[in-house]
């Protein structure tokens, strides 16, 4: 910035906010334009200290130096502030003044303040405090934000800002004060908006606010109200009901019904209850509210049905949220019908049942958000549901139960769509090109899950560009369709279990090599991997259950998740694995030989770990470190699911499993291991549910702590050389004693099904109903 500035001697305004100043310092030379009364520096781009020249622009009425770099503007003291004397509007949001004492009371030196902004600048509790009763200079304040400080454990009814009456605005978001509202609300009058959200607030509002007649705002998402909603809105002033515009409650443990009288809040325009645990059906004084733009009512337990009086006079409504609650039954014609300016509905996860019919949009022809997914409409999607949905941005109609022939002739009325998700259904037609011709904006589709099949020509180039494509379960192949090398902006795609029956062509990998998330699972693809994969820029890659051959090439370096088991892959594993993010390595069930090498200790993130069903040999590597190294950087310290067997491993028990506390799941079952059951099992791995060492070389006896491992259900140590008594403690082990619920939800799951053998027979098991079994087997040992 020019220093020609400092000649204007006679300017009264400067605005340089929303430029970018590039982490400069605010000038001093701007503390010489004496006749300044407006500066507005904000959205800017300044850093450093501010300069406490400033404090010379005596006839200063206005300063804003708000919203600067994060890492940017600072103030060590504010000792130049009190020369503004008649400063009347100050803006110092996100400036860093945790360093400043006695902030509270260099800001009452400011008797012409009318409004004070400091969200986010670092405040803390400390410097927060002053006496209750103490008389504030502040008497023109109108406006206080205060939101996104630093005031955890502070209690919130002994604080300086309860004495300005004159206050019409006070916002005090996510500054963690605890305790309840105070007394001293009824002293502000004046108030009309009022922002508690994101503390930790108990219990209702004072009883004696009948004066508070002017409030317009009210806001308390993020705190611990834990009262019925009845309750609550019965301590709002009664002389405010005609008043008051926006009433948020979200996420407050609110219980109980919406009172019936909710519709004498005649201006209400907003209303957000979301997140709470609300029950009843929807009063039909919902109805009534004709100045409601925004309902959002999702995430409780609200029941019963919709009736077409809850919608008739809010012609203003722009956002209906319902979703995640128990309403149920059928939509019937023109309950949606006056909700002309409607643009986001939301009715997902509910039990909504029945056939909809064209008359459900008809009136919609603002919308652009659509949200019916699991519920259980039924019907055949027509032509006729979407002539009216010009605008439409976002149809998710997954989890339900539709059925029939879906774009075909009209997929142009739906010219603005982005957004399409029909998963999880009984789509069974065939889709061409033609359904999707008039689709130019669009850049998320999931068919997945439905019995659709596309016969596309394979010259077609679609006009969309997809970001997330989503075909699993559908009918694709045999051929892999080319129209998608035209994709090159995908970041996810799911191609698992869709017939394709072809070699993966050399564009696949050049086109999505900055995809994030490839799925070709469960088909019959063929021919080797990409010796350059390592390039790839993927997280997630699922080629398992395919017919894939040739060597495991070298990992992308950002891979997370990494399946290829179910396939043909021969030769050995690579030799140098740099995949520091890698949390799931599943090589199950190939032709892999050779033995493991000491690269495979560098994976410390590992979660799920299989390399059964292979021709693998040797001693399993170490990779363990002694007491004393970080726990958390050892290989195996994260993993819950490790599988080896099915192999050739020869050695002792594997001492890198000292290190896997978290493990849930081993399998050593089918190998070559030898010596006796380590007596560290239950101190090392106490959370282990299923150990199976099955035909193995081990000896010695069972270990009289085996029953320490409270959560082991699934024991078979059967066919080893074990010898001696069986332990009596063996009755001990309390999981095999408890009935295990089927709804146990865990962090880990399996695709793939498991082997079971009992009584020399063997079952095949899905990995949900391998959870709930019970197994102990001894048998085929020298046990007495």
């Amino acid at each position: 910035m020019g220093s020609s500035l400092a000649t204007l001697q006679h300017l009264r305004y400067l605005d340089l906010s929303y430029n970018d100043f590039n982490s400069t310092s605010i000038p001093v030379f701007m503390s010489s334009l004496a006749n300044l009364r407006y500066l507005d520096l904000s959205w800017a781009l300044f850093s450093g200290t501010i300069p406490s020249q400033l404090g010379n622009l005596s006839k200063l009425q206005y300063l804003d130096v708000s919203w600067n770099d994060y890492d940017g503007l600072q103030a060590v003291n504010l000792a130049w502030l009190p020369r503004l004397s008649l400063l009347s509007h100050l803006d110092m949001s996100l400036v860093d003044l945790s360093f400043v004492e006695d902030w509270v009371h260099t800001f009452h030196m400011l008797p012409s303040l009318k409004v004070l902004c400091l969200s986010g600048c670092g405040l803390n509790s400390t410097m927060a405090g002053s006496n209750l009763h103490s008389k504030s200079n502040l008497t023109h304040l109108e406006v206080l934000d205060m939101s996104d400080n630093y005031f955890f454990g502070t209690s919130f009814k002994h604080n300086w800002f309860w004495n300005l009456t004159s206050l019409k605005e006070l916002d005090l978001f996510g500054c963690g004060w605890n305790g309840s509202i105070p007394n001293e609300l009824r002293n502000m009058k004046s108030l009309q908006v009022l922002n508690l959200g994101g503390n930790n607030l108990k219990g209702l509002l004072p009883t004696n606010l009948e004066d508070l007649c002017d409030l317009k705002v009210l806001v308390f998402d993020f705190n611990n109200i834990n009262t019925s909603m009845s309750e609550f809105m019965d301590r709002l002033p009664r002389c405010s009901w005609n008043t008051l515009q926006e009433l948020s409650v979200q996420c407050t443990n609110m219980t109980g019904n919406l009172p019936v009288w909710i519709g004498n809040m005649t201006n209400l325009s907003v209303l957000e209850a979301s997140g709470n645990m609300m029950t009843g059906p929807l009063p039909v004084g919902v109805g009534e509210l004709g100045n409601l733009k925004e309902l959002d009512l999702g995430y409780n337990n609200f029941d019963g049905v919709l009736l077409k009086d809850h919608f008739t006079s809010l012609g203003n409504l722009e956002s209906l949220y319902l979703n995640n609650n128990n309403f149920s039954g059928v939509l019937f014609k023109g309950h949606f019908a006056s909700l002309g300016n409607l643009m986001f509905l939301d009715l997902s996860y509910n039990n909504f049942s029945g056939v909809l019919l064209r008359e459900h949009f008809a009136g919609l022809c603002n919308l652009e958000w659509l949200d019916l997914s699991y519920n259980n409409f039924n019907s055949v999607l027509l032509k006729e549901h979407f002539e009216s949905l010009r605008n439409l941005k976002l149809a998710h109609l997954g989890c339900n139960n539709f059925s029939g022939v879906l774009l075909k002739k009209h997929s142009t009325s739906l010219g603005n769509l982005k957004h399409l998700d029909l998963s999880y259904n009984k789509l069974n037609s065939v889709l061409t090109e033609e359904d999707f011709a008039g689709l130019l904006n669009l850049e998320y589709l999931d068919l997945s899950y439905n019995s659709l099949k596309l016969a596309i020509n394979q010259k077609w180039v679609p006009p969309f560009r997809l970001k997330v494509a989503g075909f699993r379960s559908c009918h694709l192949g045999p051929h892999f369709p080319e129209w998608l090398k035209w994709q090159t902006g995908i970041d996810v795609l799911v191609l698992g279990n869709s017939n394709l029956d072809d070699v993966i062509p050399d564009w696949f990998w050049l086109t999505f090599s900055r995809a994030s998330f490839l799925h070709a699972s469960g088909n019959k693809l063929h021919g080797s991997l990409p010796e350059n994969l390592q390039h790839m820029a993927a997280d997630h890659i699922y080629l398992g259950s395919n017919n894939l051959t040739g060597q495991v090439p070298l990992l992308p370096i950002n891979i997370s998740r990494f399946n290829l088991s179910s396939n043909s892959f021969s030769g050995s594993l690579p030799s140098d694995l740099k995949a520091p993010l890698l949390e799931e390595f599943l090589l199950a069930n190939n032709q892999l030989r050779g033995i493991i090498t000491s690269s495979l200790c560098q994976l410390t993130g590992l979660k799920r770990f299989d390399l059964s069903g292979n021709k693998l040999t040797g001693d399993v590597m170490q990779c363990f470190k002694e007491p004393g190294a970080n726990s958390a950087y050892q290989f195996g310290s994260n993993m819950y699911s490790v599988a080896l067997n099915n192999n050739n491993f020869s050695g002792e028990f594997p001492k890198f499993l000292q290190s896997a506390s978290q493990l849930k799941f081993l399998d050593l079952s089918y190998n070559r291991f030898s010596g006796v059951l380590p007596k560290w099992l239950p101190k090392k791995m106490p959370q282990l549910q299923i150990l199976r060492l099955r035909s193995n070389m081990s000896s010695g006896r069972i270990p009289e702590n085996l029953t320490s491992i409270v959560s082991l259900h699934y024991l078979d140590i059967s066919g080893n050389n074990i010898s001696g008594s069986i332990p009596w403690s063996l009755s001990n082990l309390k999981a095999m004693k408890t009935i295990i619920s089927k709804d146990t939800t865990e962090d880990y799951n399996f695709e793939e099904s498991i082997p079971v053998i009992t009584k020399d027979q063997k079952r095949d098991y899905s990995f949900q109903i391998y959870k709930l079994l019970v197994n102990l087997d001894l048998s085929s040992n020298s046990l007495t």
